[in-house]
């Protein structure tokens, strides 16, 4: 006896129900594998399928809603291509119709990411190709009598792109159905010939057939598909076709040039056959004329724009419309502090932009729960706080845990309900909830299904913990909303508090409390009055954050205060929801935290156009560019502060630096951290999270990409920027990207770059200080990032910043390699050849692309796709080779091909190994040959000035050329 799985992911409404059905097939000579095949599939459809499809027919009352369509959908994992036409019929062909069901026709090794919808079926064939036949769609379509249209086709087809004018008339599916009539009832998206016996004839593009009931029945009792279909099998669909032909009946491609014509007579398809297999301009059937196109033969540009216009229609989600997304938000209190405030402001956006429901569990009582009740959400403060939250997570489709205080409610969560949780980390003090939470060094940050930063720099803290499952949203701030609030509120502070419009106030809110070092403002405020007493008429302090949660550090900010003689100078006040007041009326804000994340004091000021002050710690350095929209200080430099407040305040009244500062920080909050961009963000995240557990569904394979940087990236002709956005273009959608600092001194707008970015597939790597200079270090720190790649990661790229890759790279991963060895522009071209093909620029009139022979000096590390699987299992490390040098990445291809590496080579250049002559002169720059450099044309103009260097003309360049004469 031997077993077969066959798996049926279902959904119905809104349960959530996954059925196995196991059957057992004898092994025998007298019962094929697809005869058992066709029974279990007439038993599944006659019970569980069928009695969904009965039961919302029961509901129809319109007779021509009850002519029923099935889509059968084949899906094939040859190539990316066939990823990438899965994906653009989700967004653009499922449809959630009456009368129109889909089934998913999968392979059990590569089970891709489809929608939970009513009307969708994924049928999972366990240990055989995913190549339907005639058994499968037998049984499919005789297993019920209520459809009458089928419609088969396979990931082959790249559509549908039905004419924009239609929109809202006619779907792809009506289109398709109004083909078929009396007389035709095989219809397909083009035609090809072919000879059966000595004649020939045309037959339907295997990639797709619409038919009828009729239709159906000529084809399966012809026995046309009595054999399994071979995946693009032109044989078998000429079989079919001629079934219909033959049963007398038409058949019609969408194409133009068929239009009219009836197949049925012999000499018109003699003379059809003998037509071109292109129109008349050369190319492939339009994609508006066809609605599909052959996903393997995109010859034409048009095919590209039109999925790029198909593309600027909203976007589908994978959850219905009419389900919302159940939220569960938990936190450790409710008081008017950062972490609880990101919860509340998080669930304002989300229910404004539509299609979630929220609740929220809190362990500690506060004066936050009075906002959430008046939002209309519910708010339970818990009594047993592990049950409770289990049986919240149970009916919740999402639970969001918020801060590192709920390590152990993470611990505790059942298996199941870890792969529906997202744990919110705002603490940067890493090594101190190490101490407190010690599972945190032990695994702890791997259980949930996310793990979520509001910065950059505090998640490069964990990094060590990051295997895939960290994700990053920035925190925003309504820029709009904030000035309507300070707007209202101007005047009010100095009124209650008798200062006229001359005085400067300076403000800081935030707990009173050792992490936010008031304390260190206190010392600036006293350094500041004795240096400079001609202030102490003008410059008041305003200390917000009194709360008792720190009772002992209120006491010692008190005793300070009394005992410098400060009482006339500093008012501290109670913590507060209303902070606009304080921000109409300041000069200056100060924020002197020895550790924040992304404070949303710091991001109100800037937003209400107040000037900042702030030490640079963690994700302040991600919301303030030094002396551009704010200043920087060190954690504990009163000094320093003393001295921006002693200058901010001197020159209050002539404004100059002051409102060229607090403009920039306005204009850098409402450009960068809008709620629009978070609630999107935060909208994929928790979608994400409900699909990856509601249905068992893998995306096809993800590739690892190790981006080692420095600051010469950070501007000029070549960037990081470039290097990552290049990656956001590939059509290969799986991937992720470990960004790390290299280079000496630091590259301190890294995690800003990487922010504004804003990709989540992105990740800031922080291994802590090393001997940036040395050439072991960067291969040495190679080997740690591929450790941190994603355990699902099946390829690898390890890459520099500046080099570039074209949107195909990535789609070049083949599961029968080893390496993938792709060609590239780069300026090594023909460099040793100079003999024989020309020195200097000469040489470039030969082109420019690199041939990668994967030997050491003729191959570039970035231009080849490693299997990471193999490299994982072989223990591959680059700073075990011998004596490190610039060629140390040829070195180690070199080896694996002598280790007998499978290797396909890819004869196209998807890569510029940045500088090159080519890509310099897209970004606007000459290039210089005897330095191998891109340089500006004011450098280049400045190079001619001296006879030594001229422009090569001897040979025709797709650029500028520039080098020395050279006897």
């Amino acid at each position: 006896m031997s077993r077969q799985f066959l798996k049926v992911q279902s959904r119905l409404g809104e349960s959530k129900t996954s059925t196995v059905v196991r059957t057992f097939v004898l092994a025998t000579a007298i019962c094929s594998f697809f005869v058992c095949f066709n029974f279990l599939l007439n038993g599944f459809i006659s019970s569980g399928f069928t009695s969904g499809i009965r039961g919302r027919r029961a509901r129809q009352t319109d007779p021509q809603q009850q002519r029923r369509t099935l889509v059968v959908y084949r899906y094939l994992t040859s190539t990316v291509a066939h990823r990438v036409s899965l994906s653009f019929f989700i967004e653009h062909g499922l449809l959630e119709e009456d009368g129109l069901d889909y089934v998913f026709l999968v392979d059990s090794s590569a089970v891709p990411r489809i929608p939970t919808l009513p009307n969708v079926r994924v049928l999972v064939q366990e240990g055989q190709p995913v190549c339907w036949n005639g058994t499968v769609v037998q049984s499919l379509a005789l297993g019920s009598k209520t459809y009458d249209y089928f419609i088969l086709m396979s990931s082959i087809a790249r559509g549908p792109f039905p004419p924009r004018y239609l929109s809202g008339m006619f779907s792809w599916v009506e289109l398709l159905k109004g083909t078929i009539d009396n007389q035709t009832k095989l219809v397909g998206m083009s035609l090809n010939c072919t000879s059966h016996g000595l004649q020939r004839h045309p037959y339907v593009h295997p990639m797709l057939f619409a038919m009828d009931r009729v239709g159906l029945d000529a084809v399966l009792g012809s026995g046309a598909l009595e054999r399994p279909m071979g995946c693009g099998d032109d044989s078998v669909a000429s079989s079919v076709s001629l079934a219909v032909l033959q049963a007398g009946y038409n058949i019609r491609g969408m194409e133009v040039r068929h239009a009219g014509i009836d197949f049925r007579v012999e000499p018109r398809s003699s003379s059809l056959c003998a037509l071109p297999s292109r129109n008349a301009s050369g190319a492939g059937p339009h994609p508006l004329e066809a609605l599909f196109v052959d996903s393997r033969e995109r010859t034409t540009h048009t095919i590209g724009l039109h999925e790029q216009w198909a593309s600027l229609a909203p976007a589908r989600v994978l959850v219905p419309e009419a389900r919302r997304l159940r939220l569960h938000f938990v936190t450790h209190s409710l008081q008017m502090q950062g972490a609880p405030r990101v919860l509340l402001d998080l669930a304002g956006i989300l229910l404004a932009r539509g299609g979630y429901a929220v609740t929220v569990s809190s362990i500690h009582d506060g004066p936050l729960k009075q906002q959430w009740v008046a939002a209309g959400i519910s708010v339970r403060i818990l009594s047993d706080i592990h049950g409770e939250i289990g049986r919240a997570a149970e009916a919740s489709d999402v639970v969001l845990l918020n801060t590192l205080v709920l390590a152990p409610v993470v611990k505790a969560l059942p298996a199941h309900l870890k792969r529906r949780a997202v744990w919110m980390v705002h603490e940067s003090e890493a090594h101190q909830y190490e101490k407190t939470f010690p599972d945190i060094k032990t695994g702890l940050l791997q259980a949930p299904a996310r793990v979520l930063f509001v910065s950059h720099m505090t998640r490069s803290v964990y990094c060590s913990h990051d295997h895939g499952q960290f994700r990053t949203v920035l925190n925003w701030v309504d820029s709009a909303d904030v000035r309507r609030h300070v707007a209202k509120s101007r005047g009010a502070l100095r009124k209650r508090l008798g200062l006229s419009d001359r005085a400067f106030i300076v403000t800081s809110i935030g707990t009173f409390c050792e992490r936010k070092d008031q304390m260190t403002l206190l010392r600036a405020l006293r350094a500041v009055l004795t240096k400079t007493p001609e202030l102490r008429k003008r410059i008041r302090l305003v200390l917000v954050g009194k709360d008792g949660t720190s009772p002992a550090y209120e006491q010692a900010m008190a005793a300070f205060i009394t005992e410098s003689k400060l009482g006339p100078y500093v008012l501290t006040e109670p913590v507060t929801d209303n902070v606009w007041p304080y921000l109409a009326d300041s000069n200056l804000h100060t924020s002197t935290s020895l550790y924040e994340s992304m404070p949303l004091n710091i991001m109100e000021a800037m937003a209400a156009g107040v000037p900042v002050v702030a030490t640079g710690v963690y994700g302040v350095v991600e919301l303030i560019s030094h002396k551009k929209d704010g200043l920087l200080i060190a954690p504990r430099d009163s000094a320093m502060l003393a001295f921006a407040i002693s200058r901010f305040a001197k020159h209050a009244s002539s404004g100059g630096i002051l409102s060229k500062v607090a403009a920039a920080g306005a204009a850098t909050m409402a450009q960068r951290f809008s709620p629009a961009r978070a609630a999107a963000a935060y909208d994929d995240l928790f979608r994400d999270v409900f699909t990856s557990w509601s249905h068992a569904l893998q995306p096809p394979d993800k590739v690892c990409v190790i981006v080692r940087a420095s600051h010469l990236n950070d501007r000029g002709f070549y960037t990081l920027e470039d290097t990552l956005r290049s990656l956001i273009r590939q059509e290969h959608p799986n991937w992720e990207a470990l960004v790390v600092d290299v280079g000496s001194p630091q590259f301190t707008r890294m995690p800003n770059i990487i922010g504004q970015i804003g990709d989540p597939r992105i990740r800031f790597m922080w291994l802590g200080k090393h001997d940036q200079s040395s050439l072991e270090y960067t291969f040495e720190v190679s080997d740690r990032l591929i450790t941190r790649c994603s355990p699902d990661a099946k390829w690898l790229v390890v890459t520099r910043g500046g080099f570039t890759y074209l949107p195909r790279f990535l789609s070049e991963v083949d599961s029968d390699a080893d390496i993938v060895a792709v060609d590239f522009h780069g300026s090594g071209f023909n460099h040793h050849l100079q003999q024989k093909r020309g020195r200097l620029c000469e040489r470039w009139r030969w082109g420019g692309c690199v041939t990668n022979t994967l030997l050491r000096h003729e191959t570039e590390l970035g231009a080849n796709i490693l299997n990471l699987e193999r490299w994982r299992r072989e223990g591959r490390m680059f700073h075990e080779l011998p004596a490190a040098d610039m060629s140390q990445g040829g070195h180690m291809m070199e080896i694996l091909v002598y280790d007998e590496w499978r290797v396909k080579h890819v004869h196209r250049c998807l890569m510029h190994q940045n500088p090159e002559p080519h890509s310099c002169h897209r970004h606007g720059g000459f290039w210089q040959e005897t330095t191998r450099w891109c340089i500006t044309k004011e450098a280049a103009n400045a190079l001619l000035q001296f006879k030594s260097h001229f422009i090569y003309t001897k040979h025709k360049l797709p650029f500028t050329c520039i080098q020395e004469f050279h006897p």
